[in-house]
């Protein structure tokens, strides 16, 4: 804008008279950015102020944006005089919008400033803020239109397509021709925008052209933090592959991230709650670099491609360090990669929060607490085993009592717990390491798993002279363990002298509470299922929760076991003293709201339908 028109413009509304303007403009010079200064030193009238502003940065339009929110927050002349002082006279109008100076000064919220320029340009106001969006609304619009709009898709009503937006109002009739549909927008705030498009982002299949080729000139170790801003600085050397993987796993809440070489690609997925998913495809010609880098960090051979290695790592991810394992084996298209990810920042080690029965919890919690015999838990791998029992030792450990682990390996870092990590190499086995540990004087002994003979020998022994036994064995139910146990050699008058609790367990995916619904299917009728939504990403669960079996090794029982009754017999007995298998407790929360069908007969059987297979294996 020239200052001629400025002139004409405050003089033309009655602002000013003339000499009084050509009196400001002879002392501040020829030019609006001087006069600006001049005419709030002189004192001129607020309507003049916000005239000049709306004059000298036109496309915003800010002169009745300015005007509602001085009438609806009745700011004073003084504090609109320093607001644009502050604004004008720096160099901040270079670099943001006047609405986010608004926002950043406090004296307004987002949504106030938001709900003024929608009334501005008649355009409906809404807030994203409880707005349940889900991967379906998703679906009204093609993704690379959803990114180039930088729209949020709302509805359909009668053919016509709702949609959010921060900016790009004017773009209204480009959309309506690109999509070829009526549009209605909606004036959202900009943070909630980014927010959703942000978390809708990641059910995108992630391109792998940033893959393609890359080298690794730097590693993130203790001293280093990788954050948001440094992957997203191209000129900073270690924005690379592994990094941004590593990065969004975290973000995704994942444990694991797997590498699987094919024979043009190498596929990379997330395991999220239990579930694998595919992420991104990588070009097969880095997957040198890839390995490479990989057991760099990790301190293995970068020679060896054809053993099996195993390391870890440690980085600093926004500010704090996360454990990494790495696990390498070699297969027809190169090594399979897999990293686990220990992040104590998502670990609960609350015994009340893995999802036991309040009578389960009570029974487990009396037994951890006895002075000595042997705790076991059952299940396979993955199911939550170690998680229940470092929770246990957590529960118990004080000053006063010494508690040493060994573990294959160690996966947390427990303060104030000795624990050892097996290592074949050196001859450190489970049963070596128990051997020692029994004579090094604990209270308690947390042995990882019970895999031969000799480690169950030295566990029970341990048990009966004193020591408060923990540990894990790969069997399907608390049932099994006694016929386990048998077949390893131990004899019966041994395990029930030593055994005080065996407890059976498996991880289910809790129903996400966004998006939890009541199943349409007839079949289920009263059941609930996940519709998928941003917070979920799509895949109606969020989390996941225990389902246990805990048998207490009473007198009864005891007698049985001594007695050579069947499996069958034992079971009836405990379910008698009320003892629910795996599959009823899963039930049980199916019927709770808390999970599904399909999650629980994917990881139980019905117990009087040997063989046959669970109804379900999806997990989605």
């Amino acid at each position: 804008m020239n200052m001629q028109s400025l002139e004409s413009a405050l003089v033309g509304r009655g602002y000013l008279d003339c000499p009084t303007l050509q009196g400001i403009v002879a002392r501040s010079g020829e030019t609006p950015d001087r006069l600006l200064p001049a005419l709030l030193n002189a004192g001129v009238l607020v309507e003049a102020e916000v005239l000049f502003y709306a004059y000298g940065c036109e496309e915003y339009e800010i002169e009745p944006i300015l005007r509602d929110l001085l009438k609806e927050k009745k700011a004073p002349p003084a504090w609109l005089r320093d607001l644009f002082r502050n604004y004008i006279s720096s160099e901040k109008q270079l670099q943001q919008s006047f609405e986010d100076f608004l926002v950043e000064s406090r004296q307004f919220s987002e949504e106030e400033v938001c709900q003024t320029l929608a009334r501005k340009f008649q355009i409906p106001f809404l807030s994203l803020r409880n707005t349940s969006l889900g991967a379906d609304e998703f679906r009204l619009m093609p993704p690379e239109l959803i990114q180039e709009f930088e729209c949020v898709p709302l509805r359909t009503v009668d053919g016509v397509l709702h949609i959010a937006l921060a900016k790009n109002i004017d773009r209204k009739v480009e959309i309506e021709t690109t999509l070829g549909k009526k549009v209605v927008i909606h004036l959202a705030p900009r943070s909630q925008v980014k927010k959703v498009l942000s978390d809708w982002s990641r059910l995108l299949p992630r391109n792998s052209q940033a893959a393609n080729g890359s080298e690794f000139d730097e590693v993130f170790l203790d001293d280093e933090n990788l954050t948001a801003q440094r992957l997203a600085d191209p000129s900073d050397s270690v924005v690379q592959l592994i990094n941004q993987l590593m990065f969004n796993a975290i973000e995704e809440k994942a444990s694991d991230i797997h590498f699987e070489p094919a024979e043009n690609h190498i596929q990379v997925k997330f395991r999220i709650d239990g579930i694998l998913f595919p992420i991104q495809t990588i070009d097969k010609k880095s997957h040198q670099a890839l390995s490479g880098r990989i057991k760099i960090i990790s301190e293995l051979d970068t020679t060896q491609k054809r053993a099996p290695q195993d390391g870890r790592f440690k980085l600093r991810i926004n500010g704090r360090g996360i454990d990494f394992r790495v696990s390498i084996i070699p297969r027809i298209f190169g090594e399979s990669i897999v990293i686990r990810i220990l992040d104590k920042l998502i670990l609960d080690l609350e015994l009340g929060h893995l999802g036991f029965s309040e009578r389960d919890l009570a029974l487990f919690e009396a037994n951890i607490l006895n002075p000595y015999g042997m705790i076991l838990v059952a299940g396979p791998t993955g199911s939550g085993k170690t998680t229940t029992l470092y929770s246990a030792i957590t529960r118990i450990a004080s000053p006063q009592i010494e508690i040493v682990t060994i573990e294959d390996p160690v996966e947390y870092i427990i303060a104030g717990i000795i624990q050892i990590a097996v290592n074949d190499k050196q001859g450190l086995s489970f049963s070596n390491g128990l051997r020692s540990i029994v004579r090094h004087d604990p209270d308690i002994i947390m042995v990882g798993e019970i895999r031969d003979s000799e480690t169950a020998q030295i566990a029970i022994q341990a048990s009966l002279t004193g020591h408060l036994v923990f540990s894990t064995i790969h069997c399907n139910n608390t049932i099994d363990v006694i016929s386990r146990f048998a077949n390893m050699g131990i004899e019966t008058y041994e395990f029930t002298s030593a055994v005080n609790l065996l407890m059976a367990q498996r991880l289910v995916c809790r129903l996400c509470p966004d998006c939890r619904e009541a199943d349409p299917n007839p079949d289920r009728k009263g059941l609930f299922r996940g519709r998928g939504c941003l917070s979920c990403k799509g895949r109606g669960y969020q989390g996941r929760t225990g389902i246990f079996e805990v048998l207490p090794m009473n007198e009864t029982i005891k007698t049985m076991i001594l007695n050579k009754a069947s499996p069958f017999a034992i079971l009836a007995e405990a379910k008698k003293q009320g003892l629910l298998t795996l599959r009823e407790t899963g039930l049980e929360k199916v019927q709770q709201g808390m999970t599904t069908l399909d999650e629980v007969n994917a990881v139980t059987m019905d117990p009087q339908a040997f063989g046959r297979q669970p109804a379900s294996f999806s997990k989605a």
